[in-house]
């Protein structure tokens, strides 16, 4: 995940146009395998992501990608195939952005209400792929925002920024990056929530140098 949103974002999705917009801080986003298991008095559930595909198909521009509904009912067939013991868990998609400031300003780890449009339109017949195929209840969303730090000061790790310890926070090279975790559900008029208590257990034993920074030319 990580590599697809450093890729996209100093790079770019590859496709020629004359539109600065659909080469500058374009989002990419892609699907997620692996397994869910609820404990025996069914309190909680962990859910262990073990693979992520991008979705090269999705048109992607600043700051919106458009999905092909297409995309993860083939990149599933794919995956049952090879790894049948990993289930179908959600979808992750990216928030670039030009600077931390602005990052800060506009809470760009947050999921913004055109994402909530996207996914969660006010009906049970959703056809959303990614509600039809996930079969365990509850998909997993995740949305990963990036900027650029003018310094690059050293640092360990990961660090959440929530009480609830569902957003974790941590640097590599000159970037910065927040990753923010929900489960949803329908309520009982068939709606669409996040349930309540998600925690992400993001362990990152990496250290960040200062003054250090990513080798975007060759």
């Amino acid at each position: 995940m990580l590599l697809a949103a450093t890729e996209t974002y100093y790079l770019g999705c590859g496709r020629e146009s004359n539109r600065a917009e659909d080469s500058k801080y374009v989002e990419i986003n892609g699907y997620l395998w692996g397994s869910c298991v609820k404990v025996k008095d069914k309190s909680c559930s962990y859910i262990h992501i073990e693979k992520f595909g991008p979705s090269i198909s999705s048109w992607k521009r600043m700051n919106s990608y458009i999905s092909n509904e297409r995309s993860p009912w083939l990149m599933n067939s794919i995956v049952k195939r090879r790894s049948p013991h990993m289930k179908f868990l959600g979808e992750f998609h990216t928030h670039p952005y030009k600077s931390v400031s602005d990052v800060k300003s506009a809470k760009g780890w947050e999921f913004s209400n055109e994402d909530l449009r996207k996914w969660w339109p006010e009906s049970k017949d959703s056809k959303d792929s990614v509600w039809k195929l996930y079969d365990l209840e509850f998909p997993l969303w995740l949305v990963l925002a990036v900027a650029p730090q003018q310094k690059v000061y050293g640092s360990s790790g990961a660090k959440p920024i929530t009480a609830q310890a569902n957003i974790w926070r941590f640097d590599i090279g000159e970037l910065r990056f927040w990753i923010h975790a929900e489960v949803g559900r329908r309520d009982e008029e068939g709606k669409l929530r996040f349930k309540e208590n998600t925690w992400l257990n993001l362990y990152a034993p990496f250290t960040n140098y200062a003054r250090d920074r990513l080798e975007v030319s060759s």
